[in-house]
């Protein structure tokens, strides 16, 4: 996607001033009540630490190149000059004014000064754009929607300037200088630095120990009233739609089909994903942390230079050299660079060894490995073939390529090529396996509504993520050794999800179909015509466990649950000669709630998790327990890693059709001489 060349512009200029910044010599002595100036004057401040100033509304557009972009935004918003100038424009200035020149982060995306103020533009430009694509309000008349879309409009672009504000108040720590102030904490909370009565002001960072990266999304509605102005307010809240949704979004509490929500959110991943890709790379000089990419590509190279940790070009190496690419077996070299991290710096900021799949990230956020066009992810499978007399070939469904010059100062230490070649591949689909499910079936139940539809009637479509349709079927997705998915394809986002395939359990061809479906778009699965009301005991199920399982219902509909995947949370499994569903416990009743926002629970998941328990549906194992246990089986047959979850016989109560069972799982008991198959 092509961005404005304002908005292009925007690091360059930021860049510049963030330059002077760094170069500005603070006085042996504070001068209190010396007010700094904007860049080129002559005096420097008298402050004893380095300071940016406190900029009116016009000052920030002309320092950040912004004033063209957001020039932009507000002709393709399709407002008219009065409500554009009366009830948009202020909000703009609030927020620049309450933002400065402060980063959106200390070592990630916009790091820069002045980051927080482009990003939010950023995002805003793609906002206006996205929101285009949507009929808002939903599920109303021609005549409602022509008559409140401009309403819509500015709501959408609200929710994309308030999405990040609440990062003034978790994110940096801000001391303010002026002839009333000399080094005051600030918060935002309380106003903007220039109604604290500041000329200047200095940046520095929480320590790692006190962050919560989360926390920033909860705060963007307490700052609503100090940001929008009362007749903006009273405009907006004249739909009581349009506010309902603004606030839930603001708060932290969108649902899945929160339109406001859903439209920023990939606003705001695509500017930093531009940002990470072509942005400065220039940070505030009190930032302390290191990116994580730094860590991994510096580390990456020396591991190359030293040679031996990471062999290339034979059989059973890390990688293969082959047409100016280094092909990498993906878990085994993010294992070598963590380790070697944890070895010869330090553990902290890297994630652990369930968490490869953010290393994988990192290195494509950045741009250092390549993306799989066809999932839009960082995998690909690959044949690694050799010459005669050197192997025999063999199959790697989960490898990382990174081209030679991003590895390598100089094309003069370019590795040699491998004896032979790489052919990228689709790991093949089990045969027979079902890789068409319909996402609706005849007579299905809408997963919210309740409501059925009688058979024969016309099934209206889930909704999907428009890019689906550019997903791969799981039979063309390269098999992973981690639960790591297509962000772009329904089903989408498995940042939590656990490890339990790896080297090992790819390296024998004979099982090579046996392996678990590897990242990608699984078919959906519809949900059940009507879900069971009563436990087992005549007791009324408890409406918690009704809404959590109409949830889970939904989330493998739409793909956003995948099941059967490494990594997913819903297994269909063998009991006997039936098929049974397992969910692993307690990941997804934590994940339910926060969905739903409930992230203040001081034990999450817990509540749902013993509504569930009532409920009755689940197989209680021996001696009473709840929960029952399947076994991931590697290459060998040898036992991996257990899964323990609530397991519901009849799965077609809930899911119609229900999928063929994960046979890389099998019934685990924890007594020896019990038989490890159901009977």
């Amino acid at each position: 996607m092509n961005l404005a060349p304002e908005l292009l512009g925007m690091g360059a200029l930021a860049v510049a001033g963030t330059l002077w910044w760094l170069t500005r010599e603070p006085p042996a002595s504070p001068a209190r009540g010396s007010p700094s100036s904007l860049p080129g004057a002559a005096a420097p401040p008298a402050w004893p630490e380095p300071t940016l100033q406190v900029l009116d509304f016009e000052a920030l557009l002309q320092t950040t190149g912004t004033a063209g972009a957001l020039a932009r935004v507000e002709g393709a918003s399709g407002l008219n000059a009065a409500t554009w100038q009366e009830l948009v424009l202020p909000v703009l200035r609030n927020v620049a004014e309450l933002v400065q020149l402060l980063p959106a982060s200390e070592a990630h995306h916009h790091a820069q000064p002045g980051g927080l103020w482009v990003h939010t533009c950023e995002t805003l430009r793609h906002a206006v754009q996205y929101r285009a694509a949507f009929v808002l309000p939903p599920a109303q008349d021609a005549d409602d929607v022509a008559r409140a879309r401009h309403r819509w409009t500015a709501g959408v672009m609200i929710g994309a300037l308030l999405h990040d504000v609440g990062k003034t108040v978790t994110d940096v720590r801000v001391r303010l200088y002026g002839p009333d102030c000399t080094g005051a904490s600030w918060s935002a909370m309380a106003g903007t630095m220039g109604e604290a009565g500041a000329t200047d002001y200095a940046v520095s960072f929480p320590p790692e120990s006190e962050r919560d990266y989360r926390a920033h999304q909860r705060l963007g509605a307490l700052l609503l009233q100090k940001l929008v102005p009362p007749d903006t307010l009273v405009w907006l809240s004249d739909d009581k739609a349009l506010l309902d949704q603004l606030l839930q979004y603001l708060l932290g509490e969108a649902r899945p089909d929160n339109p406001i929500a859903t439209i920023v959110a990939r606003a705001e991943a695509e500017s930093v994903r531009t940002n990470l890709r072509e942005g400065p790379r220039t940070r505030f000089a009190t930032a302390r942390a290191v990116p994580l990419i730094e860590r991994l590509m510096a580390a990456l190279r020396r591991m190359l230079a030293e040679g031996g940790v990471l062999p290339l070009n034979r059989p059973g190496a890390a990688g293969y050299v082959f047409e100016g690419e280094v092909w990498f077996a993906a878990a085994r070299l993010a294992n070598a660079v963590r380790e070697y991290l944890v070895a010869n710096e330090s553990a902290v900021g890297i994630p652990g060894e369930d968490k490869n799949d953010r290393l994988f990230d990192a290195w494509q956020d950045y741009g250092a490995c390549m993306t799989n066009p066809a999932s839009g992810r960082a995998l690909f499978g690959g044949r690694i073939e050799f010459d005669d007399g050197i192997g025999s070939g063999y199959e790697l469904p989960a490898m990382l390529r990174f081209p030679l010059a991003k590895l390598y100062p100089d094309a003069a230490q370019f590795p040699a090529a491998m004896p032979g070649r790489v052919i990228a591949i689709a790991t093949a689909a089990k045969p027979g396996a079902d890789t068409a499910l319909p996402a609706t079936a005849p007579g299905a139940t809408g997963p919210l509504s309740g409501q059925t539809q009688s058979p024969g009637a016309a099934s209206a479509p889930i909704a999907a993520d428009p890019a689906a349709d550019s997903c791969p079927d799981a039979a063309e997705t390269p098999g992973g050794e981690q639960g790591v998915q297509d962000s772009t394809c329904p089903a989408a986002s498995a940042r939590e999800l656990r490890q339990y395939l790896d080297d090992e359990d790819v390296a024998d061809l004979a099982r090579i179909d046996r392996v678990a479906p590897g990242p990608g778009c699984l078919a959906p699965v519809a949900p059940s015509v009507t879900l069971p009301v009563k436990a087992d005991s005549d007791k009324a199920v408890p409406e918690r466990a009704m809404a959590f399982m109409r949830w889970v219902q939904t989330k493998v509909a739409d793909g956003s649950l995948p099941y059967n995947a490494a990594g997913a949370m819903v297994h269909f499994v063998r009991r006997g000669d039936a098929t049974a569903l397992l969910l692993v416990s307690p990941v997804i009743f934590r994940r339910y709630e926060e969905d739903l926002g409930e992230t203040h629970a001081s034990n999450p998941g817990l509540a749902t998790q013993r509504a569930f328990t009532a409920a009755g549906w689940h197989l209680r194992a021996k001696g009473g327990k709840n929960i029952t246990s399947y076994q991931v089986m590697r290459s060998g047959g040898k036992g991996g890693n257990l899964l323990n979850g609530f397991l519901l016989l009849e799965p077609e109560r809930f899911f119609v059709p229900v999928p063929p069972a994960n046979e890389r799982l099998i019934a685990w008991n924890t007594a020896p001489s019990e038989p490890r198959e159901d009977p």
